[in-house]
């Protein structure tokens, strides 16, 4: 009696055993599958942001002005700081597991893209020059500019004083009636002409000395930001390029397909 009983245990702990290794089995076989299956949306989403991205560089090249050097500046910015697309495309892409089956198909594009990430860090490589190159022709452009400006200012009055030492009485009360209008604090209590234009000259060369000032503060404040995106895009650029090279060195399983 005791035997049986005993056996009977042992065949209920070999089924509970059974039945239990069996249920882990299954939620293996599961996970297994689940993690397969999210690995191919991971390389499904690289492919698609890929596609995404060349898309974008196609529309931002496709008004390309290359001898225009804010055009080019700007945009050569601009591939530097959506670099971020490309990095997310390859790295979903090219992440695979031992378990992964690649197929013959999808092979040949693995090995394309692989390559394709070398003429792309030689491509980002080459921009840092760019950014360089117009990055200073956009400062002088800028300098030209604020001088041309200046130089504009310095005529007009150069012309106005002309014009005002010519000037009759009549013309000099129209004068003050103006200034009077414009500026609620300006007074000249004088009946002199020449004290009148020596007045009104005063008040013209400092009106053009201060927006010739303001003209400098602006260049001033274009020229910093233009060191600083130069500064930022070219380190950006010359990093993208060695990450890019880095991609498709540890890429080489792809190539040997």
């Amino acid at each position: 009696m005791l035997k049986r009983r005993l056996n009977r245990k042992i065949k209920r702990a070999k089924r509970n055993l059974t039945s239990k290794t069996d249920v882990t089995l299954k939620y293996r076989k599961l996970n297994i599958d689940i993690e397969r299956r999210s690995r191919k949306i991971i390389n499904l989403v690289g492919y698609i942001i890929l596609f995404l991205v060349f898309l974008d560089y196609g529309f931002l090249l496709a008004s390309a002005q290359v001898f225009e050097p804010t055009w080019s500046y700007n945009t050569a910015g601009k591939l530097v700081e959506n670099v971020w697309g490309l990095f997310l495309a390859l790295v979903f892409i090219f992440y695979r597991c031992d378990q992964d089956i690649v197929k013959p198909k999808e092979s040949l594009l693995l090995k394309i893209i692989s390559w394709l990430s070398l003429a792309i860090a030689i491509g980002y490589f080459l921009i840092t020059p760019v950014i360089v190159v117009n990055g200073f022709r956009v400062y002088r452009g800028n300098k030209a500019q604020i001088t041309n400006q200046i130089d504009l200012q310095k005529t007009q009055v150069e012309q106005y004083t002309k014009q005002l030492h010519q000037a009759n009485k009549e013309q000099l009360s129209g004068l003050l009636q103006q200034y009077a209008t414009e500026q609620s604090s300006f007074s000249i209590n004088t009946d002199s002409s020449d004290e009148i234009k020596k007045n009104i000259l005063a008040i013209v060369q400092k009106e053009q000395k201060q927006a010739q000032q303001q003209l400098e503060i602006e260049f001033s404040q274009k020229k910093n930001n233009l060191v600083q995106k130069t500064i930022k895009w070219s380190i950006g650029a010359s990093v993208s390029g060695i990450c890019f090279g880095l991609i498709w060195r540890n890429t080489k399983w792809a190539r040997k397909f």
